[in-house]
């Protein structure tokens, strides 16, 4: 089986993001790993330019509008 390409989830926060998250996650079950873009690059301090995601099997969550450049 191929895996399945990364997608990434750009979004800024309002009450609904978390749910969306949710739903994604569980729709997405074990074929795709969950990481938060916004934690690892904030933890890394560099610019959402500079990062680049995974080509395949991972679920991405971005959170932090003021670094959406």
């Amino acid at each position: 089986m191929t895996a399945a390409s990364s997608i990434v989830f750009l979004t800024t926060p309002t009450s609904g993001t978390g749910s969306y998250w949710r739903i994604l996650t569980a729709l997405a079950g074990d074929r795709f790993a969950h990481r938060f873009v916004s934690h690892e690059i904030a933890a890394a301090g560099i610019e959402l330019a500079a990062w680049r995601p995974e080509p395949t099997g991972v679920l991405y969550f971005h959170n932090l509008p003021d670094r959406l450049n």
